[in-house]
């Protein structure tokens, strides 16, 4: 015991006396015998202190909750600092002047504390492009079949490109407070290795009058409280504004405001491949394709009530519901990115007719989804039901019989056919379903008020 005996004859300025006595070994070693008997010496002082030759087992149980204390504190400092420093997607740089699909998000990001597949460029899973390839001809039969504009007989000369083509020129990705992400960043965030699509919700903010109204902010929050995306994605040309728009901050805190909301600043479409889009319900059908063809999630219409959680959309590739019996509906759709259906909805605009109402954004991915049944799960009666041609389903005074509850998981409210404007007080009383969804989402019950 002659490094203990000599430890405690001296001090810790006199280190090297005690070590002298392990001579001649290593100078590494030394050190190292040294400090170790430092640490005996410590512990054996601290027993003495806390624990005397009479103990009581109130003294005991403080030393072993000190003792736990002393082991506990800098494991969780260590495990605070990784997972700040484990944050993706913050970058000072914008994502620009991405013309094509397979650019995707900012190489120099590097996501050091990330796996190997984490790190850029992150593709959340690569295009299907043998299949395209290989059914091509296939997408081109679909879309001379389809009654989708005054281009139907011209699909073997307008459809050259195979691959998605997305100008990302002018796209900002950020956080509310305007800290700036990258399109890889959230990709390899919101990556969910249990799920196909992720849990990511999509809006695209109205882009010509920015203000939001009062069935907006509902159908947003309850896409946010049903759902509960991990991201809550809301795409815009001018920053949103208006008595809605500052009520929703108000009702998401702001600590889970900044950490869930996505806001994606981007031009309104006027132009995809070589066709002019000028009709702004076509522009919005392209901006969602390519919202869902890239990060993946589900597309929301700001008039898309959420009803239900819909994780188990989120195992297929791509799942739509539908409209009319024959038709489907792309007010709200899910999707993983890169997805192939996606993909051949995207090339097909090649042959868009901006004359053409619902050309593309019905007929055309209908027969898509006959052609390629496999690569698309179609909901019948949960996204879109009642629909338009039951519109007193949803808003005929005194009936509030449709089940929406167990129905669906969404549903589409078609409320421009509707035109009234609610608000917080006068939607109280409101005796049809409309008012037994709303109320639900904001006061948590279905039955109307007393007047």
């Amino acid at each position: 015991m002659p490094a203990k005996v000599c430890y405690e004859r001296c001090s810790r300025s006199r280190c090297s006396c005690c070590c002298s006595h392990f001579s001649p070994a290593p100078a590494a070693l030394s050190q190292a015998i040294c400090s170790s008997t430092h640490q005996e010496s410590v512990f054996a002082r601290m027993t003495r202190m806390l624990l005397p030759a009479r103990t009581s087992p109130v003294r005991i149980g403080l030393a072993v909750f000190a003792l736990g204390l002393v082991l506990t504190i800098p494991l969780l400092l260590l495990t605070t600092s990784w997972r700040r420093g484990s944050h993706v997607g913050d970058t000072d740089s914008e994502l620009t002047g991405l013309s094509s699909f397979w650019h995707l998000g900012d190489a120099s990001r590097k996501f050091a504390d990330k796996p190997a597949e984490f790190r850029q460029p992150f593709v959340y899973a690569p295009l299907d492009t043998e299949f395209i390839d290989s059914n091509f001809d296939r997408l081109k039969l679909a879309l001379s079949r389809s009654p989708m504009g005054k281009y139907q007989a011209h699909v073997d000369v307008l459809m050259t490109e195979r691959r998605p083509q997305i100008n990302t020129d002018g796209w900002r990705f950020h956080t509310p407070s305007g800290r700036n992400l990258t399109l890889a960043g959230l990709q390899a965030e919101t990556y969910d290795r249990n799920y196909t699509t992720p849990n990511l919700a999509h809006f695209i903010l109205p882009f010509q009058d920015p203000q939001l109204a009062f069935h907006h902010f509902v159908c947003i929050l309850s896409g946010f409280w049903v759902m509960r995306p991990q991201k809550l994605v809301l795409w815009y040309m001018k920053p949103p504004s208006g008595h809605y728009w500052e009520l929703l901050k108000t009702n998401i805190t702001a600590p889970v405001w900044e950490q869930r909301i996505v806001m994606i600043q981007r031009p309104v479409t006027q132009k995809i491949y070589n066709m002019t889009v000028k009709v702004k319900e076509h522009q919005a059908d392209v901006m969602r394709i390519e919202a869902v063809l890239l990060l993946g999630g589900v597309y929301l219409d700001l008039d898309v009530i959420t009803l239900n959680a819909m994780e188990p959309l989120r195992k297929y590739q791509f799942a739509i519901g539908k409209e009319l019996p024959t038709v489907l509906c792309n007010g709200v759709f899910s999707g993983a990115p890169n997805n192939t259906v996606l993909a051949l909805w995207h090339l097909s605009y090649q042959t868009f007719d901006d004359a053409s109402w619902g050309g593309h954004s019905l007929y055309v991915i209908g027969d898509i989804c006959k052609h390629f049944p496999g690569h698309c799960h179609i909901e019948e009666d949960s996204l879109d039901r009642p629909g338009w041609i039951n519109f007193g389903k949803m808003y005929g005074e005194g009936d509030r019989t449709w089940d929406w509850q167990t129905k669906n998981y969404a549903m589409h409210l078609f409320y421009r056919l509707y035109g009234v404007q609610h608000d917080l007080k006068s939607i109280r009383t409101v005796n049809n379903t409309l008012g037994d969804m709303f109320r639900f989402i904001l006061f948590g019950r279905k039955e109307p008020f007393k007047s």
